[in-house]
C-alpha cells in the first residue's frame, strides 16, 4: 500500500528576504500576504499531480544556487566565455536557473531537465503562475 501524501499546511511556508525579494520581483506582487497567498497557489498546483516533500516544505520557492562558493563564477562565465552553457538536472520548477538568468546568464545558453515526466509543464505552468498571466 503506497503512502499518503501528507495535507499541505501553510504553516509551513517560510522564505527569506532574498527569496521574497526575487519572487516578489518575478510575480510583480508587492505585499508579502499577496506573494503567500499567490505561493500557496502555486503550491497547491504543482503538490496535485507531484507531491513531493520538497513541495510540501516549500523548497520550490527557495533560492539555492546563488548561495553557493561557484555561484558568482558561473554568473561570469556566462558573460564573458561565449557558448557557455548553465546545464541544470533535477530543476523541479526552475526557481534557480530563473535566479541565474536574473542575474545575468543568457537564457539561450540554459538547459534544465527533470528526471520525472510532465515536471517540465510544472515549469511553464509555475513560470506562467508566477508571471500572474
Amino acid at each position: 500500500m503506497a503512502d499518503q501524501p501528507r495535507a499541505l499546511d501553510e504553516r509551513l511556508y517560510s522564505i527569506n528576504e532574498e527569496e521574497s525579494t526575487f519572487l516578489k520581483a518575478q510575480t510583480g506582487i508587492a505585499d508579502d500576504e499577496e506573494l503567500k497567498k499567490h505561493i500557496l497557489q502555486v503550491q497547491a498546483k504543482i503538490y496535485a499531480t507531484f507531491p513531493y516533500v520538497c513541495i510540501l516544505y516549500f523548497g520550490f520557492a527557495k533560492l539555492r544556487i546563488s548561495r553557493l562558493p561557484a555561484y558568482k563564477e558561473l554568473l561570469r562565465l556566462g558573460r564573458e566565455r561565449k557558448g557557455a552553457v548553465y546545464l541544470e538536472l533535477a530543476c523541479c520548477v526552475g526557481n534557480d536557473l530563473r535566479k541565474a538568468i536574473a542575474d545575468g546568464f543568457p537564457a539561450n545558453q540554459v538547459i534544465a531537465s527533470d528526471l520525472h515526466p510532465g515536471m517540465d509543464s510544472m515549469l511553464f505552468l509555475y513560470c506562467k503562475l508566477m508571471k500572474r498571466l
